[in-house]
């Protein structure tokens, strides 16, 4: 039996450390308080550039896959050279391929992730191509081809992603002892309303603090803020907040872990590898501090490499918690 079935995005990640351009401040009233300039009509030139997989089904399954966790992943990609390189990829990392679905006419999803010349005092830009993302399908016939305790469901893009939510939804009904571990995107906390009975039967409920204070519609301690999701129906909510660590609640116990401290590479797939982190330690150890101290440590590790998978933890690190 596979424990563990990821369903989401799969993409062809780029990392591009820009040789010149600059990071100018944003006049206009808005969230993004800066942005990236490059020379319009020019050659730009890359310091560095490096080629590697991501989207967050297949970070999470390589994450699971690389804790000893056995993991199957619902993707889409195109019938082209990247989905064919993301889908040897998995093979390698021993992810069972059988549920992956290929495209006819959409190229798989791409990302690139951009630096700027002061990449160590800067953010990165992400330019995202979703491709066959967004023709991902899931259906009951896909969902009983293996057996499996976990769903890890990442953000969905495209139009029928409310499909993709009834279809486990429905699948969680007919057999509740199948758990439910959710990272919503932002598709998804756009429309609210279309949520609450899908977080009436998710036991793991993934986001970060502006997330979070999108889902409830106002700007609250990250305590109230659980507490205040929990009521929602999820068994479980966990809050992350950058530097300032993580929160775990679940209606009794209320924990904060900090951070682990990792020098900052790239941040790309931290969140990936803290919400698969997680979910692990609650598999491996049925322990809620243990699953966030995992999650932390994953978190922290990915984030001193280059690329959402490269910094990932492996089996070692489990003889800690023995």
């Amino acid at each position: 039996m596979v424990k563990v079935i990821t369903v989401g995005g799969a993409v062809r990640d780029i990392t591009f450390y820009l040789e010149e351009g600059k990071v100018i401040s944003n006049r206009r009233k808005s969230i993004y308080s800066k942005l990236l300039a490059i020379p319009l009509g020019k050659k730009v030139y890359l310091r560095q550039a490096y080629f590697s997989c991501g989207g967050g089904a297949t970070n999470v399954a390589v994450s699971l896959a690389n804790l000893g966790i056995s993991v199957a992943p619902i993707i889409r990609v195109g019938q082209d050279p990247r989905g064919q390189i993301i889908i040897d990829d998995l093979k390698k990392k021993g992810i069972l391929t059988k549920l992956i679905q290929t495209d006819r006419q959409l190229s798989t999803g791409l990302s690139f992730v951009i630096y700027p010349p002061q990449r160590l005092k800067q953010d990165r830009t992400i330019l995202s191509y979703r491709g066959a993302n967004d023709e991902l399908k899931i259906n009951q016939q896909t969902l009983k081809q293996i057996k499996y305790q976990w769903i890890y469901l990442s953000s969905l893009s495209g139009k029928k992603w409310t499909n993709i939510l009834k279809q486990i939804m429905d699948l969680k009904l007919k057999h509740p002892l199948i758990k439910i571990a959710w990272n919503p995107g932002s598709n998804q906390l756009k429309e609210k309303k279309k949520l609450n009975k899908f977080l009436s039967i998710t036991d793991v409920l993934l986001l970060n603090k502006e997330e979070a204070s999108e889902l409830i519609g106002t700007k609250l301690s990250v305590n109230n803020l659980s507490k205040r999701i929990v009521n929602l129906g999820p068994k479980i909510v966990v809050i992350t907040q950058g530097k300032f660590g993580a929160n775990v609640y679940n209606g009794q116990q209320n924990l904060h872990q900090s951070i682990s401290q990792h020098r900052l590479v790239d941040a790309t797939g931290a969140g990936d590898a803290f919400g698969a982190g997680f979910v692990a330690g609650l598999i491996l150890f049925d322990d809620l501090k243990k699953a966030l101290d995992l999650a932390i440590r994953n978190s922290g590790s990915v984030v001193s490499k280059i690329g959402a998978q490269q910094g990932l933890l492996n089996r070692k690190i489990l003889k800690k918690y023995n």
